[in-house]
């Protein structure tokens, strides 16, 4: 592997050359999460009228928060979601997760060798309990923990950069050091709004896809295939 095989609008413009941070996010990143999540998601709905797949579902609301997610969807349906509505929601992503959930590829390799050269955190807009189920199932909770920040922690998760701020704030470090890692243009905003330099992941499957370009739009500084370059940004 090598720089080259990266993207960036300019030659690694605005990344810090020795970032003292990496702020990770996790879902799309760390755990390959979205999908399972979203079929969860799609039986509630479905047992409340409204019809939709599961890829449609996160391609509509990449990255969102439940607050901003519930509030889509209750505009979508135009009534009220039920007051049991999330938390029905996660104890069944927490069941899919314990038996079904995988590492994203290269993220465990990416977060050894990270962990060994630079002070890390998560910043996600998931809930607590599914972030650290999450953490737990791919065996990640113990490098990082208790550097885990959720969208739970601020009064606006992201898009606002208010969870990397406050991540930054936390680990006591200038957000001009900080370099995240993000898969959703959601995210990628949140952490230029904050001052952050950002890394897009596309994963290889999306790469003949719009995706790379949302990312770059929104931001990024760079895009990534593999997350095993992201040492390679370190040095």
């Amino acid at each position: 592997m090598s720089k080259c095989n990266s993207t960036t609008p300019k030659p690694f413009q605005n990344l810090p050359s020795n970032p003292e941070l990496i702020v990770w996010d996790c879902d799309g990143v760390l755990i390959d999460s979205e999908y399972l999540a979203a079929t969860v998601y799609c039986h509630y709905l479905r047992d409340l009228g409204l019809e939709i797949e599961p890829h449609k579902l996160f391609e509509r609301f990449p990255g969102a928060a439940d607050r901003a997610l519930l509030a889509g969807l209750e505009q979508v349906l135009g009534v009220a979601l039920p007051r049991d509505f999330l938390r029905n929601v996660h104890r069944g992503v927490v069941t899919r997760y314990m038996a079904d959930l995988q590492p994203m590829p290269g993220a465990l390799d990416a977060l050894r060798n990270v962990s060994k050269q630079r002070r890390m955190c998560v910043a996600s807009n998931s809930a607590p309990a599914l972030l650290y189920t999450g953490l737990l199932a791919i065996d990640a909770f113990e490098l990082f923990y208790p550097a885990i920040f959720s969208a739970a922690d601020v009064q606006r998760g992201k898009p606002a950069p208010d969870l990397f701020l406050f991540a930054a704030q936390r680990m006591a470090v200038a957000p001009s050091s900080c370099l995240v890692i993000e898969d959703s243009a959601t995210g990628v905003e949140a952490a230029v709004k904050a001052g952050m330099s950002v890394i897009g992941y596309c994963r290889p499957e999306r790469r003949s896809s719009d995706h790379q370009n949302r990312l770059l739009n929104a931001g990024a500084h760079a895009i990534v295939y593999d997350l095993r370059e992201i040492p390679l940004f370190l040095s």
